[in-house]
């Protein structure tokens, strides 16, 4: 219920704190709120790139409720995301789209078009085409 309550308030911070309690609470539910965890990051992730150009590696690794001094995870993140993207592309060909000018559309294939690198310091949100 707590981690439900935390995701509903939208607070990302308080989210980790409970699913790590639930998690010391209820150890076989460990791998299903990771996957809750993830999803918010995905989420969050979707908003980053829309808000920003790039931001400090720490700054991203905070707002994805990670460890800020781990660099690694981002890295990580940010491969993983781009790999979700790279697929969702490929998947995206074979489905048919009724009106790809709805704005459903027009920001899937924003969404798509950019892709994370880690450069230095800094995480940088790069477009890979002009739509």
């Amino acid at each position: 219920v707590a981690v439900e309550r935390c995701i509903m308030e939208g607070n990302g911070t308080k989210l980790k704190a409970c699913v790590s309690q639930a998690a010391k609470d209820l150890p076989h539910s460990e791998l299903l709120l990771q996957r809750v965890v993830n999803q918010v990051r995905i989420k969050i992730a979707s908003s980053l790139e829309r808000a920003y150009t790039s931001m400090l590696s720490k700054t991203a690794c905070k707002m994805l409720l990670m460890d800020p001094n781990d660099k690694k995870s981002l890295e990580l993140f940010a491969k993983a995301e781009n790999d979700r993207k790279a697929a969702d592309e490929a998947n995206l060909s074979t489905l048919e789209l009724e009106d790809p000018s709805t704005p459903a559309q027009a920001r899937l294939r924003n969404r798509l078009s950019t892709r994370w690198v880690v450069e230095g310091d800094r995480l940088v949100f790069k477009k890979i085409r002009d739509d």
